[in-house]
């Protein structure tokens, strides 16, 4: 039987004041931007299976290819090519682009 994994503590950053450091059984587990916390709904307390961990993660990477994207179109117009490329150097999964 797998191990229960319990979301102990969400404090957040010294330094970004918008991201969380998320514990699970005391032990840093990962971070998250406030919207992606928002969005995952969890709480300390909560008892979540490892499944679920890895869908709060793949949220947090969405989001940070999608700012990654934004950024780069904020320089100037590019195609989705350009867009797929410069995410995949930045070594973004191709799940994580969402394009």
């Amino acid at each position: 039987m797998a191990e229960q994994l319990i979301i102990t503590g969400i404090t957040v950053q010294k330094k970004k004041k918008n991201r969380y450091s998320i514990f699970i059984n005391d032990e840093y587990a990962f971070a998250l931007d406030d919207d992606v916390l928002l969005k995952s709904g969890i709480a300390r307390g909560d008892a979540v299976s490892p499944e679920r961990v890895d869908q709060i993660i793949k949220l947090q990477e969405n989001k940070h290819a999608r700012d990654k994207a934004t950024r780069l179109l904020a320089v100037r117009p590019r195609s989705k090519k350009e867009i797929m490329e410069r995410l995949q150097q930045s070594k973004f999964s191709q799940s994580s682009t969402g394009i």
